[in-house]
Order: structure tokens, then sequence, then C-alpha cells
């Protein structure tokens, strides 16, 4: 309820709509869009089932999801359980990890932009890189923190994980969308997070289910380590098929019409000019 009142007042609909950029700004934000979706038109939906690197998207976004939401239910009940600590008395350190969380989705973004337009990477190994290496040490990371009996050196890893799950999501899957489909890039995210909204659901519950105890003991610590094993198994298994499928360029069908086919979605112009501007000032 807290973030209402200031997104109420500051969010704007759209770039054009928001009177605290500059016109420069503003024009620049508008020319790199594409033709948006506007509702007018069927949705081609055999297209986006039957491609197989938007099912690499699902599935890495499943993954990354399934990470996030065991955290996101179950890190107090870890922390205050099977750690000890006392989260009243330390609250800061109980948010770490989401701190982390914020930091890793907010530089990623950039780091991404930055590796393809400065450094050359291509596109889809970029997303390979980000979703596929840094959600699977996301993973490690929470099985190495049930192997410790440090408190504080579980909380570093716990905040570690959950700040490489913001850097994959970022830089990885949820980008590639644009990449992919910038014109149905709405649809196609409703589409895939309505997979990853699962683990939501399935990950709370199976945690319930394999931790039988709130107090710790030798068995309580075993079902911890069977939960982050889950975790890290299933951020191979959805990140390697990630991996497989990816593509870097636009599908053609699922872009805007009058869009070539090239590598990169909507945003590559733009974050070509911005990163570009910013190593620029730099160098001056």
């Amino acid at each position: 309820a807290l973030w209402l009142v200031p997104w109420w007042l500051l969010v704007s609909d759209r770039p054009r709509d928001d009177p605290r950029i500059s016109e420069e700004e503003r024009d620049l934000i508008v020319s790199s869009l594409p033709t948006a979706f506007d509702g007018t038109e069927p949705v081609p939906w055999r297209k986006i089932v039957g491609t197989p690197a938007i099912w690499g998207v699902v599935c890495g976004h499943v993954a990354n999801n399934w990470l996030f939401y065991t955290l996101l239910t179950w890190l107090p009940d870890y922390l205050k359980y099977e750690l000890g600590f006392d989260l009243k008395a330390s609250g800061g350190l109980a948010v770490l990890p989401y701190i982390g969380c914020f930091l890793g989705s907010t530089l990623s973004g950039r780091a991404a932009d930055w590796l393809i337009h400065r450094r050359g990477w291509r596109v889809v190994t970029t997303r390979r890189v980000f979703q596929g290496i840094f959600e699977v040490l996301a993973g490690l990371a929470l099985v190495l923190a049930g192997y410790t009996t440090n408190a504080a050196v579980a909380v570093a890893l716990v905040t570690v994980s959950v700040t490489l799950v913001g850097v994959a999501s970022a830089g990885g899957y949820a980008p590639n969308i644009l990449d992919l489909a910038p014109y149905f890039g709405g649809i196609v995210l409703g589409f895939s997070n309505t997979m990853g909204t699962l683990p939501g659901i399935i990950s709370p519950l199976l945690t319930g289910y394999i931790v039988t105890s709130d107090v710790r003991s030798p068995e309580t610590v075993a079902e911890w380590r069977t939960v982050f094993w889950i975790g890290l198994s299933i951020a191979v298994v959805g990140n390697g098929v990630f991996v497989l499928l990816a593509k870097g360029d636009k599908i053609e069908g699922l872009q805007g019409p009058d869009e070539p086919a090239d590598e990169g979605g909507p945003g590559m112009a733009l974050a070509e000019r911005l990163v570009g501007d910013g190593c620029s000032s730099v160098e001056e």
C-alpha cells in the first residue's frame, strides 16, 4: 500500500505523457519504440505456442520463479527457526537478500546492454550467460547455505542467491521476450508469466510438506537441504532448456508490421544510444 501513493503520483501511461522528462529524452524513447499491439487483430497463438525459443523463455521463467518464490515465502522461517535469527532484532540482516535482488535486477539490464553494444556480444550469447549461468549459481549458493552452521555465512549465501536471481531475470529471460516478439511482447509475457506463476503455488506447498518442524534438529537440516537441492535441480534443468532453445533475433510473425527480423528487440536501439552516450561522456 505504501508504494501505491508514489506510483499513482509519479507514473505515466506513456513516455510522451510524462511531465518529468526532457523533450529530448522523450523524443529518444518514443522514436525507439516499435509499433505496439493494440488488440484489434488476432493474436497468433499457434505461432507463439509453436516457437521453441518462447518455450525456452518459459522454462527460464519457471526456474527463476521457483527459487524466488521459495525464498519469498519461506526465508523468514528459515532465518528464524533454522538459523536462530531474531527477526525483530536483526531486521536489517533479514532484508539484505531483497536489497541484493533490487540491486542485481536494476544493474544487470544495463550491464547486458553494455556487453551487447560496447563489447560486441551477440544478444543470444548475453541472454544465455545471464540466465543460464547466473541462475544456476543462484541455486548453488542456496544449496551451500544449507551446509553451513554459521548464521552470518548462511545469510550471505542466501543474499548472493537472491541477488543472482535478480541478475538472471533482468539480463536473461525477461528482455529476451522483447528480443523475440517485440510487437506481441505483452502477450508473450502474459503467457510466460502464467506458467511462471505455477512455482508460486507449488514451491511453498512442497516446501511445507518437506519441512515438517519449526524446531532445529538434524532432521530439519536435512529437510532444508532437500528443499535447496530441488531448487538447484530445477535451475539446472529449466535454464539448460533455455540455453538450448534461446534465440536472439525477432521471430517472423511476432514482430511489428514494419520491423526487420534483425537481432535484438525494440529496446536495442534505445539501449545502444543510452549506453553509448554514457560511455562517451566518461571518455570525454
